[in-house]
């Protein structure tokens, strides 16, 4: 298994924009296809998610400035890969980390996902006292 080091840029972007393993599949697939509009169900089958998930995940990713949709009549959301052209590098540098290395990618958001609980259930310590653990 190769191992390779995450740049101080992908460990950025990786906290900065992408909560879930799944935010970084979808981010990608879209990638793949970027003038395809893709709704959450089609995106749901593609990696393995409920629609409902699906839909969550991909209007985090617009929120964060990775993806757009584009403003049409009707109820379904239907998405693209647009991030902020600042953003690009990045997401290409994390694809091909993802390919080769990507279980270092997945530890990585999972450490993200952990500091995120800690900081949250450090903010219950009101009043303890720090020698108490």
């Amino acid at each position: 298994m190769s191992h390779l080091a995450l740049s101080t840029q992908s460990q950025r972007f990786l906290k900065d924009h992408v909560e879930q393993v799944e935010d970084l599949e979808i981010l990608l697939l879209l990638r793949a296809s970027p003038k395809r509009e893709w709704d959450a169900i089609e995106v749901g089958r593609q990696i393995g998610l409920e629609p409902i998930s699906a839909s969550n995940r991909m209007m985090h990713l617009y929120l964060v400035g990775l993806l757009d949709h584009p403003e049409k009549a009707g109820r379904v959301f239907q998405y693209r890969h647009r991030p902020r052209p600042s953003l690009e590098k990045s997401i290409g540098e994390l694809a091909s980390l993802f390919e080769k290395a990507k279980f270092e990618v997945i530890n990585q958001i999972i450490a993200n996902q952990r500091s995120q609980l800690r900081h949250f259930a450090d903010a219950f310590k009101v009043g303890r006292d720090p020698k108490d653990g």
